[in-house]
């Protein structure tokens, strides 16, 4: 097999590799971005809601990086919230997220509501809200309700974050695949190499 050969070779395996690994591109992304990494107290219940615009696997959910602060979540409005007293990872951009082991997909419609509270003292609960700098574009729409009448905020806060990612994408391929997949360039190269010696 000459040098031009082994260029087709590599060049077929490679554009196979590339396809059969595209849907793991789409990494975790968060939906929200702070301004700060200090979250403020605020005196009135804050809920974020985020709701799914289309079809996503949920990764985490985090909280604001308070200390002792409870963290409460529910997925779906007719849910109970679930507190979590798990180990939180490491602070990410003022978030520290609670990461579920088999992550799950859920239908376009489906609302994750989480809130973040702190008993300072025994009549003095606050809620520990971000002031968000950004939203990012993954089919997700946070808003969120705060006061005493629990009516939708207009303020640009959240009191959670959650990661997302499209279905299939935390699926890696099994190296079967793999090996199929350069078997496969070797093949063609192998027929090319074929038909340049059957036209000499």
């Amino acid at each position: 097999m000459n040098v031009r050969s082994l260029k087709l070779a590599g060049a077929v395996a490679g554009l196979l590799c590339v396809v059969g690994t595209a849907p793991n591109v789409y990494a975790q992304t968060s939906v929200l971005n702070v301004t700060a990494s200090a979250a403020a107290p605020r005196p009135n219940p804050h809920v974020s809601i985020f709701t799914f615009n289309q079809s996503l696997i949920l990764n985490s959910i985090g909280i604001p990086d308070a200390v002792g602060t409870t963290f409460k979540y529910k997925i779906g409005e007719s849910a109970s919230y679930t507190t979590i007293t798990d180990t939180l990872g490491a602070a990410e951009n003022g978030f520290r997220y609670f990461t579920f082991t088999n992550p799950q997909t859920y239908a376009a419609g489906t609302k994750v509501m989480i809130f973040s509270s702190k008993d300072l003292s025994p009549t003095d609960t606050r809620w520990y809200a971000h002031d968000i700098s950004s939203t990012n574009d993954v089919g997700v729409t946070h808003t969120y309700t705060f006061g005493a009448n629990n009516d939708l905020g207009t303020l640009n806060r959240a009191t959670g974050n959650i990661k997302v990612s499209n279905p299939g994408s935390n699926v890696a391929p099994e190296p079967g695949s793999i090996a199929l997949l350069l078997t496969g360039g070797g093949a063609l190269a192998g027929i090319a190499l074929r038909r340049r010696r059957n036209a000499a």
